[in-house]
């Protein structure tokens, strides 16, 4: 009887704790890539140069596929000194050449941006670029004349000693981007490189300056062609290269 007893307690035992152990592996969540992160899951900074100057970038995922970036852009730092000769027009009366000597050209780029990085395949770094930079582009120039001149739709009258002043503002503060990049806004690891290139609208372009006292008097360039019959459209495009190093925070 009793040995009865303890082949049925025995068997209970077996009962409740099997030979085969329990794979509970599937009950622990794979964790998602970082590059792949959902609504501000995931963060990067990114340090960059391009054609604009260089800058700063601040990254976060808005879904899977698409990721938002906010930065600056500075370049004024720069002063070329080129010494350039060319062809004003006379405003005298009769359409001739005057020489204009260009001694100093510096950039002031200070602008924004705000882009949006659609990535159609999850897995690749290939992605589309839109948005927004915001900030104004001169180009202040220091130069000489023997004589007032014209230039584009402008005229620059010369001090008593020959020097002028002016500045050439490129487009408006609101400037449309497009383009594609390699690369991916948030790394698979810690650090990460990304290339953009694409294209800037800024808009026609002006010119200012104290030397300045009114409009071309032969009249206005064309609408649409410059004089030499390139499309002015063209000249209302900003290319865009540029080269990221980008460090994941999270």
């Amino acid at each position: 009887m009793k040995r009865t007893v303890i082949i049925c307690l025995t068997v209970m035992c077996l009962a409740n704790f099997p030979l085969v152990a329990q794979d509970n592996s599937q009950d622990i969540p794979t964790p998602t890539p970082a590059y792949v992160g959902g609504f501000f899951k995931n963060y990067a900074f990114a340090l960059k140069a391009n054609t604009l100057g260089l800058g700063v970038d601040f990254m976060t995922a808005l879904h899977p596929n698409i990721k938002l970036r906010l930065g600056c852009n500075y370049a004024g730092f720069i002063n070329l000194k080129i010494n350039k000769e060319f062809e004003g027009t006379s405003i005298d009366g009769e359409k001739r050449d005057v020489p204009v000597h260009i001694d100093k050209i510096n950039l002031d780029f200070l602008n924004g941006n705000l882009l949006i990085d659609i990535f159609p395949w999850r897995k690749a770094g290939f992605h589309i670029t839109a948005g927004l930079y915001i900030g104004k582009t001169y180009l202040p120039a220091n130069g000489t004349a023997s004589e007032p001149f014209a230039l584009e739709d402008y005229v620059i009258r010369p001090d008593a000693n020959g020097n002028f002043k002016a500045t050439l503002q490129l487009g408006n503060i609101f400037k449309p981007y497009f383009g594609i990049g390699f690369g991916r806004t948030i790394p698979k690891s810690r650090v990460g490189f990304k290339f953009d290139i694409g294209i800037i609208y800024q808009g026609p372009y002006d010119i200012t300056s104290d030397n300045m006292d009114g409009k071309y008097l032969f009249g206005e360039t064309t609408k649409f062609v410059d004089e030499e019959g390139v499309p002015k459209i063209l000249t209302e495009i900003w290319p865009m290269i540029s080269f990221s190093l980008i460090c994941r925070i999270k």
